[in-house]
C-alpha cells in the first residue's frame, strides 16, 4: 500500500472522490496551519511517505516549505498539483528541483495516473528477481510490509507482530516461499535498492543513507568497503567509466 501526502489549505483535495481511484493508497491529508517543520518531519519519517502532493499556493511561506522538503526528504518526490501555474512559477519549481507538474483541466486524473507510474518505478518496490515465483496471500503480505515500512523496522520480529504469527513461524514460511532466509534476502534488498539509488539514479551517500538505516555516512561508507572491497568514491568512478 503505498503512502502519500496530501498538502492543502483545507487539509483535503479539491475533489472529495480524488482518491477513490486509488482504493489500496494510504492517504494522509495535512493543512498548512502544521505547526512545524520539525512536526511533519516526524509524520514523514514515522509513517515511511513515499510520495508528497503539494496544493498550496506558491507563498514566499510555502516556496521555503518545498525547499526544505527536497532538501530533507531526497527519496520522497514532490508533485505540485493545483487548477493553474504561472509560467514564472514554473521555472521556480524546476529550479527547486520539482519535477512533476500536474495543473489544468483534467488534473485529477492525470495526477492518479502520475502517481500509479511513479510507484511503478519507485526505489522501495520489491525487484522480481527477488519475488516468489508463485505467489501466496503469505508472500504478498510481506512484500506490502517490507514495501511501506522503513527499513528499520524490516526484521522477522516486526513481520512476526504484524501478521500476528510467531518469529519461528515467519523464518519457516519465509524460507519455503522465497526460496532464502530473511537475512539473506534482506541483504540482497539493501543490495538492489543502494545499487539502484546510487548508480541509476546517481544519487550520492548523503543523500540515502538515513532511508537505508545508517546512523551517519561513515557507518554507510563502511559497510560499502567491506561489502564490496572497495570506497564508494572509487565505484562510482568505475561506473562512470573514470
Amino acid at each position: 500500500m503505498p503512502r502519500l501526502l496530501f498538502f492543502s489549505s483545507s487539509g483535503s483535495p479539491d475533489d472529495d472522490r480524488l482518491f477513490n481511484y486509488l482504493p489500496d493508497w494510504d492517504v494522509i491529508y495535512v493543512s498548512s496551519e502544521i505547526e512545524s517543520f520539525n512536526h511533519l518531519s516526524l509524520l514523514l519519517k514515522d509513517n515511511e511517505i513515499h510520495f508528497i502532493v503539494f496544493a498550496l499556493p506558491l507563498s514566499e511561506t510555502n516556496t521555503e516549505l518545498i525547499l526544505n522538503l527536497t532538501q530533507n526528504f531526497p527519496l520522497v518526490p514532490v508533485i505540485y498539483y493545483a487548477s493553474s501555474l504561472h509560467s514564472k512559477n514554473f521555472q521556480l519549481l524546476q529550479r527547486m528541483g520539482i519535477k512533476h507538474c500536474v495543473v489544468g483541466d483534467g488534473r485529477q486524473l492525470l495526477l492518479i495516473n502520475t502517481l500509479r507510474e511513479l510507484w511503478q518505478k519507485h526505489w522501495k518496490r520489491v525487484p522480481n528477481h527477488l519475488l516468489p515465483v508463485n505467489k501466496s496471500d503469505f508472500s504478498k503480505k510481506v512484500v506490502e510490509i517490507i514495501q511501506n515500512e522503513p527499513i528499520r523496522n524490516l526484521n522477522i520480529h516486526f513481520i512476526a507482530q504484524k501478521l500476528g504469527l510467531s518469529d519461528d513461524q515467519i523464518r519457516e514460511m519465509f524460507k519455503k516461499q522465497f526460496g532464502q532466509n530473511f537475512r539473506a534476502f534482506k541483504q540482497a534488498l539493501l543490495d538492489h535498492y543502494e545499487t539502484h539509488l546510487l548508480f541509476k539514479k546517481g544519487l550520492k551517500p548523503g543523500k540515502i543513507y538515513s532511508a537505508l538505516n545508517y546512523q551517519n555516512l561513515s557507518a554507510f561508507s563502511r559497510s560499502f568497503r567491506i561489502r564490496h572491497g572497495s570506497s564508494w568514491q572509487a565505484t562510482m568512478r568505475l561506473q562512470n567509466g573514470s
